[in-house]
């Protein structure tokens, strides 16, 4: 039986289920960050990490809910929606990591490892999610990647 297009209902069923998700997925990561933190040195630690996972947190959902949209909206032009939305995300990312560098340039390597690795887990995580979503509510898609 073919799969139908992404309904709105779908798609509020799935969010408060990935909401849900991303809170665990960032309460486990900042407490295994808070074990990895306490073995290294003080210099080493970015002061803003707590603000880097609840920026990551509210980034993340809000993508998500935008490509969710998109493939409830037009499921043809998912992939350029995707394309467009990360191409954006990471100019904007590296915008506010140069910004940070300009004004904080004690802080430029530690901030930035920290920005690049939570960039890193949080991008997984989206994928993953994304990937699963779109196998279960898009015809014709196998996964998102």
């Amino acid at each position: 039986m073919p799969r139908t297009p992404a309904s709105p209902s779908r798609m509020q069923s799935f969010y408060p289920g990935f909401l849900k998700r991303l809170i665990i997925f960032s309460v486990m990561t900042a407490l295994a960050a808070g074990i990895v933190m306490h073995f290294l040195p003080e210099t080493a630690i970015t002061p803003v990490w707590p603000y880097l996972f609840l920026f990551f947190m509210i980034i993340t959902a809000i993508i998500f809910y935008v490509m969710m949209r998109l493939t409830n909206n037009k499921p043809a032009l998912f992939i350029s929606g995707i394309m467009i939305i990360t191409t954006v995300k990471i100019l904007l990312f590296a915008a506010m990591i140069i910004l940070y560098i300009v004004k904080y340039p004690s802080d430029k390597i530690p901030f930035v490892i920290t920005f690049l690795i939570l960039y890193l887990f949080y991008t997984v995580f989206e994928v993953m999610t994304l990937n699963f979503y779109v196998r279960k509510n898009i015809p014709g898609k196998k996964s998102a990647s």
